[in-house]
């Protein structure tokens, strides 16, 4: 059916029957495929050792020591880890962690949220259609969830390790098909659940006023979202975190550099809307909820605004969203320019055509893809294979971790870049100094758990694999575990 408006009304039977093309059997298959995609690639980052200490070990061992007992705190970081960030809910993990405690929950969960963000794209989609009175067609549902799929900046929050922000990629895109579809109460539903997210979710329920404003046309609904992310960002910067860190300046306060690089954040903006086309610029109206989280980025150090980690995964939704609005106002134009063009096509043709376009748009983003994500993000292992089949050296290290002898309790020494493997079975002594150089003194009394690696700590992995002291338990060129000799 063609996007094309017509009056909404009780006798319009656009309005009244859209057509279900998001329900039908392809559309389920289509949905699997995704979280498929999105979840199984993310389990094996953890089983093939490609997991970190910074940032998956830390939550890892924040969960673990919520499950065992030893409350909110981080044993890599040493500190209470409300102080850090405010993310509570790192505690819907502690049940999992009853049954098997296992980081694979946390990567799991955050590849199947976002395979819900992509999917939710395509809601979208229907739900502006439904606006204009109309059903969405087929393409339009598939183009939405392929920019949403593509997109760079959610592909860099994707390969990155755990955290808690990225499980708010779905909560945003929810909420927006909640703001279009007018359902408030899941709208309320989804912005409380965000605000357990993260420090900076007040941005996101700001940038839902933003929407609320310039495209929904309800000035009161934007003064209360926005009066309401001041109030949610006061009570977690002010009260909750500084209560924590017993009063202590804030570690991420050296980050702020707002007058730094603008060559750099110039062709980020750029790349933010150029990886959806352009089409922002079209439903700016929407992609404009993105500002405040962009303004946060822009303020701060380079990981914010390189598209590699995590700091996109909210606003990005925004922009994906607005994509799909600019998507959606030249559908019309589109089907009417593809019309004139395959009228003269029979059948056959016209499929294998649409075939083989497919296909070439799916290598060409398959290999731009590979470029700009280097070998050592998930999606580039996943790609040449690594992923799926670590170096032997690798195998035998993750063998050695599972059949350790630990008691609860037990002392762990950890290399900077060591793996996530075994955080959540061990208290810490993290090595905090230049991991290049060894430290002044290293009290590594008897008995002690050591791992590390030739790129974490280069000196401790020599010392460990040459010094009578440790009793290697399983070592390689590459990583080593051994125990403090009596």
């Amino acid at each position: 059916m063609h996007i094309t408006p017509s009056q909404p009304g009780a006798d319009s039977p656009q309005a009244a029957e859209p057509k279900p093309t998001a329900f039908s059997r392809r559309w389920f298959l289509v949905a699997a495929g995704i979280l498929a995609a999105f979840a199984v690639p993310k389990w094996f980052q953890h089983a093939s050792m490609f997991s970190h200490i910074y940032d998956t070990g830390i939550y890892d061992n924040l969960v673990a020591n919520l499950a065992t007992g030893r409350g909110y705190w981080s044993s890599i970081l040493e500190r209470h880890h409300l102080g850090e960030h405010f993310s509570p809910i790192v505690l819907a993990f502690v049940p999992l962690y009853w049954a098997w405690p296992d980081a694979r929950w946390l990567l799991v969960a955050q590849g199947i949220g976002q395979a819900i963000a992509v999917l939710l794209a395509g809601r979208y989609a229907v739900a502006l259609c439904r606006q204009r009175g109309a059903a969405a067609p087929a393409w339009l549902i598939a183009t939405a969830i392929a920019l949403a799929f593509f997109y760079r900046p959610w592909l860099g929050a994707y390969a990155f390790e755990f955290q808690p922000i990225n499980l708010g990629m779905p909560m945003t895109m929810a909420a927006l098909v909640a703001l279009a579809e007018r359902r408030w109460r899941w709208f309320v539903a989804m912005c409380l659940l965000l605000a357990t997210t993260r420090e900076s979710a007040a941005l996101t329920v700001a940038g839902f006023g933003v929407v609320a404003w310039l495209q929904q046309r309800r000035p009161r609904l934007a003064a209360g979202l926005v009066a309401s992310s001041c109030v949610l960002a006061a009570f977690t910067m002010l009260v909750v975190m500084p209560a924590f860190r017993d009063q202590a300046a804030w570690a991420h306060v050296d980050r702020i550099a707002p007058w730094d690089h603008w060559d750099d954040k110039a062709l980020y903006l750029f790349s933010l809307v150029a990886w959806l086309l352009f089409l922002p610029l079209l439903g700016w109206r929407v992609a404009a909820g993105a500002l405040p989280g962009v303004a946060l980025n822009l303020s701060v150090h380079a990981g914010q605004y390189s598209m590699n980690c995590h700091y996109d995964a909210q606003l990005g939704a925004f922009l994906v969203a607005g994509g799909v609005l600019g998507l959606v106002r030249l559908a019309p134009k589109l089907e009417a320019v593809a019309s004139r063009a395959t009228r003269a096509w029979k059948p056959p043709a016209r499929r294998l055509a649409v075939a083989a376009a497919l296909a070439f748009l799916a290598a060409g983003l398959a290999l731009r893809v590979h470029a700009v994500l280097p070998k050592h993000h998930l999606i580039g292992r996943l790609v040449t294979g690594e992923l799926l089949f670590p170096a032997p050296e690798r195998r035998q290290i993750q063998a050695a971790l599972a059949d350790l002898p630990v008691d609860p309790g037990e002392t762990l020494v950890m290399g900077f870049y060591a793996g996530a493997q075994a955080c959540h079975r061990f208290e810490f002594i993290p090595l905090h100094e230049n991991h290049h150089l060894p430290p002044p003194r290293l009290d590594l009394r008897p008995g002690l758990w050591v791992w590390t690696s030739i790129d974490g700590s280069p000196w401790l992995h020599q010392r460990m694999l040459n010094g009578p002291e440790f009793d290697v338990l399983q070592a390689s060129p590459h990583l080593v575990v051994a125990r403090v000799a009596p």
